[in-house]
């Protein structure tokens, strides 16, 4: 994951030369997406990369599909507004409920200024009854969560690979949001994308979502078979090829004094 970019836009510090600086230093690479790969090559063409994306536990069974009683429309991760695109999913939201009534949960912690920038928002809106705010969440209430999720949101502005969206098409859960590159490795037949910041269409989304059963059930099945793809299993198993290729070579004897083959699994 390359983060200097987000680093800078936080800080307003140089974190994107240093990181273009350390680049050149290394020759082999893993990293999760192929935006941030081609990156690597910018600054350090001579590099191998290898483009393994995240992968997440798989739940013995989907959620029930269709079945949104007792359900929410769900935002799991960091409370940072503008990054997060909070600002848009409210938005956003006021449009859904005029045609879908579902409560918004918002899952995550952020710093108390971004949270206490939040609840003003949502009061702003006009939504204290509708918008329910959990803080951080982990274990059973991270899984009741997303048992409970309908359809995940994800108005990001900016993104590396989230894990949240992987971890809520394991459960079967249709995922809309933007066209960001970080969300170009998940097929559109998995995860929604409609276009940046677009609110309207992204309301729109939701509420076609809502109300068209067989489209819902489609995303359901291919979002839960594309999240098997990149279980746990399947992508160490990546890992381990890879770094017994880069063990395997000439270039990298020196390597193997601290990191012998049987550490691998052999």
């Amino acid at each position: 994951m390359l983060s200097a970019k987000d680093m800078s836009r936080k800080y307003h510090l140089p974190f994107t030369l240093i990181e273009n600086l350390g680049l050149k230093y290394y020759s082999h690479f893993i990293t999760l997406t192929k935006e941030s790969a081609l990156q690597i090559k910018q600054h350090n063409p001579s590099a191998d990369v290898q483009i393994i994306g995240n992968g997440t536990d798989v739940p013995v069974a989907p959620n029930e599909a269709d079945d949104k009683q007792g359900k929410h429309l769900s935002f799991i991760g960091r409370v940072e507004i503008d990054q997060k695109g909070l600002d848009l999913l409210l938005t956003a939201y006021t449009e859904i409920l005029k045609e879908v009534d579902l409560p918004l949960v918002i899952a995550g912690a952020g710093s108390s200024c971004e949270t206490a920038r939040l609840k003003k928002l949502i009061h702003a809106h006009g939504l204290t009854d509708k918008v329910k705010l959990l803080g951080r969440i982990s274990g059973a209430q991270k899984e009741e969560f997303y048992r409970k999720t309908f359809i995940g949101l994800v108005p990001s502005r900016y993104e590396t690979s989230p894990l949240v969206v992987l971890e809520m098409m394991s459960y079967g859960i249709p995922v809309i949001g933007f066209d960001i590159p970080g969300l170009a490795w998940a097929s559109r037949s998995a995860v929604v994308q409609v276009p940046s910041f677009d609110t309207q269409l992204f309301a729109q989304a939701v509420i076609d979502l809502v109300r068209d059963k067989v489209q819902y059930k489609a995303i359901s099945v291919n979002a839960r078979i594309a999240a098997e793809g990149r279980s746990w299993g399947i992508v160490s198993e990546k890992y381990k090829q890879y770094i017994e290729t880069v063990l395997a070579s000439p270039s990298s004897h020196y390597v193997q004094d601290f990191f012998p083959r049987a550490h691998l699994g052999e």
